[in-house]
């Protein structure tokens, strides 16, 4: 804007207000005849300003909120808060009920500093004033990152209060590298009766190598070889020996401390999560819960071993093998069970792995893993199971030529919605999905690389039991493909299936799944062998509505997009990885032509494939005539 126009602005704006004053000052002075011109005007200007929102209050308008309305906005605020904060050493606090903690003085208002046994102020050195601008920024960053409870709690003395008597506040229990056990009975104390949340992280940063378990060497005797490099050339390998023990990750003897404040309280145990990169950890946790009696309250439990390994057939840590019978086998109100590269007494758990909706098992040797009979009685056992997730893991194999006797019985799951299959042999999930019955699986999962899985195509594009209900494929809402190497005709027999299919997730990174990309975009024969005019008859997946991607640049997907629209059935939804190629000129066009654009983060882990997607695919439901019914967790 000009100066010109600024001045323009200014004054129109003052020519109102002289207008304004003088007419209330002319009510003013009519109604108190004897009210001097001075007095007057101050009335006016009050009046003005009564309720101008440029001008602070008096007092604090929040604070005059009954405390249990103040305590609902605290959990609102909560709830609101980014649940992917992680606390880092330098932020991690310890509070407790001391008000003395609520100093509000800055560093700017200290008095200067004196020279031990002078009364001499000192003299800033070069330098300090830089390492005083580092330190606030330091305190100003564990600020930001300071959980919403807490920092509510340090505002001032009511605000403290009231947070201190909202139990619902602090039940969510963290401990991690650096957590303070003081901090977590402060906590327990606060959450009073209400439900826990308990969260156990022992996983290594990424950048921390995971140590290995050689021939003879128990967690406490792993040797870790480092290689040193400089510009006179390599060194030899240097032993440094390292024991679990020395790694950023919380000890033995801490998480046991841990244990030792949560578990007076298992009947209040919501949720129980535990990662760990190192075995020792998870056994440790493991036998502790052995103890427990009973979790009456637990719905969720999640156990997770990040120790990548190369071999699936044998447990590689014999001290480490026993399998545990968690909470006495009393876990009534038990929902969700995800149990990556852990292991319990499978056939003693059955006793409270019953009424289940999700079951996710994951990276089990063959060793480890529940036998056949035991699987059928675990999946049976919950009539409304909704989600099945098997990634290197399920039944325990016979052998790897004949996995289970042919007498095995047929394992009905009606109840079934979704089912992830990942990083299987081609002959194992084929004999394990003859055995499968899941006639009303909507959404699906698969995710294999290891080898040709043209066979497994042709079979998932069959009808397995009853001929009538028609392929897995073909009931099919959701589905995502990670990996699926197979020949054209396997995936155009896959597609031809995908009659119902509204969203698809493709991941491109690798030229067997350009293909299925490809092939959705092209129109096919029509039944007399001729392509005619485009329509919805031409296209595969002619009910599509949504497609997100990873490796396909914008120019691809603009292609997919204009082919979709010409052949009569073109998507609403687009999503594509944030680290694909897309120019500012082409995201225009996309926005242009589809109804919503997104960009998502790629995450590596199969199990979160449609976590950025499951909004909208609820959406989706409850818009169409026949609605599939969708528990959240």
């Amino acid at each position: 804007m000009s100066r010109n126009l600024r001045n323009v602005g200014f004054i129109g704006f003052q020519e109102q207000l002289e207008e304004d004053l003088t007419k209330l000052l002319t009510e003013v002075v009519r109604s108190n005849p004897g009210m001097k011109h001075k007095d007057a005007f101050k009335k006016v200007t009050q009046a003005m300003l009564e309720n101008n929102p440029f001008v602070p209050p008096k007092g604090c308008p929040i604070n005059d909120l009954p405390n249990e309305l103040l305590g609902y906005i605290f959990q609102v605020g909560l709830s609101m808060a980014d649940d992917e904060d992680e606390w880092d050493e330098e932020d991690e606090y310890d509070d407790d009920d001391d008000d003395s903690e609520l100093e509000s003085e800055s560093e700017d208002d200290e008095p200067p500093r004196k020279q031990k046994g002078k009364g001499q102020t000192t003299k800033k050195e070069p330098g300090e004033c830089e390492e005083g601008e580092a330190e606030k920024e330091r305190k100003e960053k564990a600020i930001r990152k300071m959980p919403f409870q807490m920092l509510v709690s340090h505002v001032c003395k009511h605000w403290r209060e009231v947070a201190l008597e909202t139990p619902t506040l602090w039940t969510s229990m963290s401990f991690c590298y650096g957590s303070s056990i003081d901090s977590a009975k402060t906590w327990v104390e606060r959450s009073k009766n209400q439900p826990l949340e308990i969260d156990i992280d022992c996983s290594l940063p990424e950048d921390e190598p995971i140590l290995r378990h050689e021939d003879g060497f128990s967690d406490d005797e792993l040797v870790e070889d480092y290689e040193h490099e400089d510009e006179g050339g390599d060194h030899p390998n240097t032993a440094q020996t390292q024991t679990s023990e020395d790694l950023p990750i919380p000890s033995k003897s801490q998480i046991a401390e841990f244990l030792n404040v949560v578990m007076p309280h298992v009947n209040r145990w919501q949720s129980f999560r535990l990662t760990a990169s190192h075995y020792d950890r998870i056994f440790l946790v493991l036998e502790r819960l052995s103890q427990c009696q009973s979790a009456p309250a637990l719905e969720l439990l999640e156990l997770s071993n990040h120790d990548d390994q190369e071999d699936y057939e044998t447990f590689p840590q014999p001290e480490y093998k026993q399998g545990f019978l968690l909470f006495n086998g009393n876990a009534p109100n038990l929902k969700f069970v995800r149990f990556w590269g852990v292991h319990l007494d499978w056939d003693a758990s059955l006793s409270f792995m019953k009424g289940l909706r999700e079951i996710e098992l994951a990276y089990h040797t063959n060793d480890v893993r529940p036998s056949f009979g035991t699987f059928a009685n675990m999946v049976t056992a919950s009539p409304d199971l909704e989600t099945l997730s098997l990634a290197t893991s399920g039944p325990m194999r016979s052998s790897p030529e004949s996995p289970w006797p042919e007498t095995q019985r047929t394992i009905e799951i009606p109840s079934l919605k979704e089912l992830v299959l990942a990083q299987h042999e081609q002959e194992y999930i084929m004999n394990l999905l003859s055995l499968l019955s899941t006639p009303n699986v909507v959404s699906l999962n698969l995710d294999f690389d290891s080898q040709d899985f043209t066979e497994l195509a042709m079979l998932l594009a069959k009808p397995l039991h009853d001929r009538r209900a028609g392929s897995l494929l073909s009931g099919l809402q959701q589905l995502k493909i990670s990996g699926m190497p197979c020949n054209t005709k396997a995936r155009e027999a896959m597609l031809e299936q995908l009659v119902n299919l509204k969203i698809i997730n493709l991941n491109c990174c690798d030229e067997e799944e350009v293909e299925f990309f490809d092939l959705i975009k092209k129109m096919k024969p029509s039944p007399d062998g001729n392509y005619e005019t485009p329509g919805p008859s031409v296209l595969y997946c002619p009910n599509l509505i949504s497609i997100y991607t990873t490796g396909i640049d914008g120019k691809q997907m603009k292609a997919f997009i204009e082919a979709r629209r010409q052949g009569g059935v073109p998507v609403k939804r687009v999503g594509m990885s944030e680290d694909d190629d897309v120019e500012e000129r082409e995201e225009k066009w996309l926005k242009e032509h589809v109804e919503e654009v997104e960009f998502f983060e790629p995450d590596s882990d199969f199990e979160e494939a449609f976590v950025e997607i499951e909004d909208e695919f609820s959406d989706i439901d409850s818009s169409d005539d026949d609605p599939m019914e969708t528990d959240a967790d």
